[in-house]
């Protein structure tokens, strides 16, 4: 379980079940064994004895009836529940996992550096990086695609103004030239950051094609003009490039508009260095350390990753759900199975004369086992219509946390209502096909 959790869960590395945990599990297995235990006990106690005798003793239980399948009811609703969030995660971690992420994966090292007192730390660094054989183009980005929404800043539309509560707003990303050509993001018209792109020069940046669509629809974005900051700290930046959509958050239908400034016209610090690789990007990993420790030695590197791990760590945290729902949704079957398979053995033994009776009086073997089978199908009804609802609302819970989860749908109802259906109908066998043999002669006489 740990090892498809990956970086979602803080510190799961070191979780383990020990000698502890396990002993606090049994203990707590124990303890709520006793309490499930303690209602069918004192209601045992007070049963009535010279009543029981006198009415049969199959009448002492009979008021739970309704009880035991109200339970059975209760764990068919919520098995359809869990079974359409089980499978509503897995169709979107499908989905998620077929999505085009905008860049290029292959070839792609990913790694971080801590700060340097060196004011020109990253140009040395990417300039000693491009000489490792084996590199063919190095940059610095902040933060990178499918990294989530870290950066998001407010700005204007000189042509469309708006008041501050309405300004619109976007992801943005902090990045050095090259970087489009490193993470292999296609630059789609315009041009690329460069590195005339400096404090001194014209203010600049460069969108992506959902940034474009979104704030220019059926217009060029290219020369148009986007203001950041408020007050004296407004800056006019001009429109240079549009670049293809590299996902910025994992989640979503659709890509998120993005903006991209150069870090020398916005120096807040970018710490995460790409390179794009002619090899194995593995293979380089103490050439890269070598080139660091050549430029400052008091600089840490911390986490690096190739393009192919950038990609599947985003999905880590869903395939956890994936897990945990899917386990859930199997305990609910079986609970749902030996929950219907008890009330309908009990129902058999409790009406066997009456069904040895029906066999004397010439009832057939499907007679039989259709009297079983409609009590069946009257749980199983009651309990899909109540988890149909429950569903509708799991449904929405589930698209409402992750983003980019496909809409409920026929298809996937269907598929859930015939799993539990199929599953209540293996239950119900054998109690049917129990009823179906009672010799009616000894039926009569246990009476």
């Amino acid at each position: 379980m740990t090892a498809h959790a990956g970086d979602s869960l803080p510190r799961i590395a070191q979780a383990s079940i020990d000698g502890p945990v396990l002993a606090f599990s049994i203990l707590l297995t124990i303890c709520t064994s006793v309490l499930c235990s303690l209602a069918p006990a004192l209601r045992a106690i007070g049963a009535d004895v010279s009543g029981g005798l006198k009415e049969g003793a199959q009448s002492i239980a009979r008021g739970n009836d309704r009880f035991r399948s109200a339970l059975v009811v209760l764990q068919i609703t919520l098995g359809l529940v869990l079974l359409v969030g089980a499978e509503l995660l897995t169709a979107g971690f499908l989905q998620l996992v077929r999505r085009d992420p905008g860049f290029r994966p292959d070839h792609l090292l990913t790694f971080n550096v801590g700060f340097s007192e060196k004011s020109d730390f990253g140009e040395r660094l990417l300039e000693r990086l491009r000489a490792i054989p084996g590199v063919q183009a190095s940059a610095m980005g902040r933060p990178l695609p499918l990294q989530g929404h870290q950066i998001r800043i407010a700005f204007d539309l000189p042509m469309r103004p708006a008041a501050a509560s309405d300004r619109p707003r976007s992801d943005a990303a902090i990045v050095t030239p090259g970087f489009f050509s490193a993470m292999g993001i296609p630059l789609l018209k315009g041009r690329d950051i460069n590195d005339r792109d400096r404090a001194s020069a014209p203010p600049v940046v460069v969108v992506n094609q959902a940034f474009a669509r979104k704030f220019f629809p059926g217009e060029e974005a290219i020369g148009k003009r986007v203001q950041t900051g408020v007050g004296p700290g407004a800056v006019l930046r001009e429109i240079v490039g549009v670049v293809g959509d590299a996902r910025q958050a994992v989640a979503g239908a659709d890509p998120d508009p993005v903006y991209y400034f150069p870090s020398q016209q916005l120096p807040w610090g970018v710490e995460t260095v790409v390179l794009r690789t002619a090899g194995p990007p593995q293979q380089l990993e103490s050439a890269v350390r070598a080139a660091v420790a050549d430029v400052d030695r008091q600089v840490p590197i911390q986490q690096f990753r190739t393009g192919e791990q950038l990609a599947a760590g985003v999905v880590s945290q869903m395939q956890l759900s994936i897990l945990l729902m899917g386990g859930f949704a199997a305990v609910a079957l079986l609970l749902t199975a030996t929950g219907l398979y008890g009330v309908l053995s009990y129902a058999v033994e409790r009406r066997r004369r009456e069904i040895g009776l029906r066999i004397a009086l010439g009832a057939g073997r499907g007679e039989v086992v259709g009297l079983v089978f409609r009590q069946a199908t009257w749980l199983v009804a009651t309990g899909l219509a109540l988890g149909l609802a429950g569903a509708a609302v799991a449904g929405r819970l589930v698209r409402s946390s992750m983003l980019g989860v496909e809409p409920l749908n026929l298809a996937l109802l269907s598929l859930a209502c015939g799993t539990l259906v199929v599953v209540s109908v293996a239950a119900a066998y054998i109690p049917a096909t129990r009823a179906a043999s009672i010799d009616p002669m000894k039926a009569l006489r246990s009476e």
